[in-house]
């Protein structure tokens, strides 16, 4: 394997398309199951950005265009709870 050629550049872009493909699949898979939470117990939540060009474009369980920048993960408290 490593007599075969090697161009660095070139993979780290294969790679990052790779990524982002599998990235962006799973995330909508997820947006739009019925998980809230991991399994330690920490909710979770998507986000919006400002800029567009740095969301992943989803499409929801109903087929319309979701654009998600950020997620986030907290602990939720007695009070977060009583209002649920």
């Amino acid at each position: 394997m490593l007599k075969a050629p090697f161009e660095p550049s070139t993979f780290t872009s294969e790679l990052a398309s790779a990524y982002d493909l599998a990235f962006a699949f799973d995330l909508a898979r997820l947006y739009c199951s019925e998980v809230d939470s991991t399994d330690d117990g920490r909710k979770f939540q998507f986000g919006p950005s400002r800029n567009i060009g740095k969301c992943v474009r989803i499409l929801d369980k109903d087929g319309v265009e979701q654009y998600l920048a950020t997620i986030r993960f907290y602990k939720t408290t007695i009070a977060d709870e009583a209002e649920i």
